[in-house]
């Protein structure tokens, strides 16, 4: 028997051909469910299935949320990006590219690690739900402990990861539930004490998956008091106008690049990076860029690039060309947009939030929750589904759905008239009053 027969053996196939059948759905580990109150709901692809403009045209307004925000991003952007050669400069292989790529990576690390508040910033970790899981499996490693402790207020998507690494036997995870849109504080207490020392990590995102700022003061100090790490998930705008991370005291701060000048649609990979304590530096998953001196013989500046294999041909393996592309992308965004209008976007975003929600209670609606917010709510209505199909029809992109009505986010491009605008529609759908066509005439 060749090795291709014992291979297929162990397969349990009988040709070469059965390989590429395709796979039962009670064998797939990841599925989708109907519910969005089940943590196996993808996300992701229900968010690009709201976002993409093509029967509602380019100029739409969205309010979708649910970690996909319509912020603005500079016309410099686009123009750049429009260009053939953009995109080809990354595959420059001379000396001068890799100084410029790697210049771009570290300024990039810069701009995180002055937002995070943290010692050190790894960019180079795959987008999603990969540098939570990472995170939680440093925290594991470092403790010698197990059990990760995931609020229900998580995004689902990055507790799918997380439990991809449950399922391999590297973690146990635990979900504490939410109360009124925020971590059940005494269920949180409650996991620490039954769990005892065997918790590695509490993980929290902030805002929340529902756009509610948790009690984060608490969850740090109900975490340390049990010997037990903080992993906090963020987005970096909402951070210019919050409390960073390493303020509250959190230990380990993941994210992603997405929404500096990435698409809405989720088209392509995107950025991932962890934040952290220099007392974590040999534990990060994968690389580090750094600046360091060199000598003067060389050049005034240059960076290092630390792989954990140390292997001899790291000239060729730099890092992956949707690395770059993804590192300069964001960087060009902070580029062009400065410390301060980025926190003025964030209030802009807060501020069109606390209009909608205004406007939302005039016309008679209820919300899911009565916790304080940033830039998105839930809004209870009684069909989530048709109402959004009601306000494609009208060329406005609604909110994401979750099981009890429709999740809104609001930021600095939405102006007065069209929460407005969105706030006619849904009055107009859910009581019924008024008419469409009155808006028009």
């Amino acid at each position: 028997m060749d090795s291709s027969e014992e291979s297929l053996e162990k397969l349990g196939l009988s040709a070469f051909e059965e390989i590429f059948l395709d796979a039962p759905e009670e064998a797939l580990r990841l599925g989708v469910s109907n519910s969005t109150s089940d943590s196996g709901f993808d996300v992701s692809r229900r968010l690009r299935e709201l976002t993409d403009r093509s029967d509602v045209g380019a100029d739409a307004p969205i309010f979708v949320g649910a970690g996909c925000y319509d912020h603005y991003v500079p016309i410099a952007i686009e123009n750049m990006t429009n260009r053939a050669d953009f995109y080809s400069a990354f595959r420059a292989k001379r000396p001068e590219g890799a100084r410029t790529i790697l210049s771009a990576l570290v300024k990039y690390q810069e701009r995180v690690a002055i937002l995070t508040d943290a010692d050190l910033v790894d960019v180079s970790v795959y987008c999603g739900g990969s540098p939570l899981a990472r995170a939680c499996l440093l925290a594991s490693k470092t403790l010698d402990r197990k059990v990760v402790l995931i609020p229900e207020t998580l995004n689902s998507d990055q507790r799918q990861i997380v439990q991809i690494y449950a399922d391999a036997g590297l973690l146990e995870l635990r979900v504490v539930p939410e109360k009124n849109g925020l971590v059940d504080l005494a269920e949180l207490e409650r996991f620490l004490d039954e769990e005892g020392e065997r918790v590695a990590a509490v993980v929290v995102q902030y805002p929340n998956f529902y756009g509610n700022l948790e009690r984060v003061s608490q969850i740090v100090s109900l975490s340390q008091n049990a010997g037990a790490l903080v992993v906090m998930s963020v987005e970096l705008i909402s951070l210019s106008m919050l409390k960073s991370p390493g303020e509250w005291g959190a230990d380990l701060v993941v994210g992603d690049s997405l929404p500096h000048a990435s698409p809405l649609n989720f088209n392509r990979p995107r950025l991932g990076f962890i934040a952290t304590s220099k007392a974590f530096e040999r534990r990060l998953p994968r690389r580090l860029l750094r600046e360091v001196d060199a000598s003067s013989d060389v050049s005034e500046r240059s960076f290092l690039l630390r792989r954990e294999d140390n292997s001899d041909d790291w000239k060729s393996k730099l890092a992956p060309s949707r690395e770059i592309l993804d590192a300069t992308l964001a960087l060009m965004f902070f580029a062009f947009i400065s410390p301060e209008e980025l926190q003025q976007a964030a209030k802009a975003s807060h501020r069109a939030a606390k209009y909608a929600r205004d406007q939302l209670a005039k016309a008679g609606f209820q919300f899911c929750h009565d916790a304080p917010f940033l830039r998105e709510f839930a809004v209870k209505v009684d069909d989530p589904r048709g109402m959004n199909e009601y306000l494609r029809r009208w060329g406005v992109v609604g909110g994401f759905e979750i099981e009890s009505g429709l999740l809104f986010a609001f930021t600095e491009k939405h102006s007065p008239e069209e929460v407005d605008e969105l706030v006619f529609f849904m009055k107009t759908f859910q009581f019924g009053t008024g008419s469409g066509e009155d808006l028009t005439n």
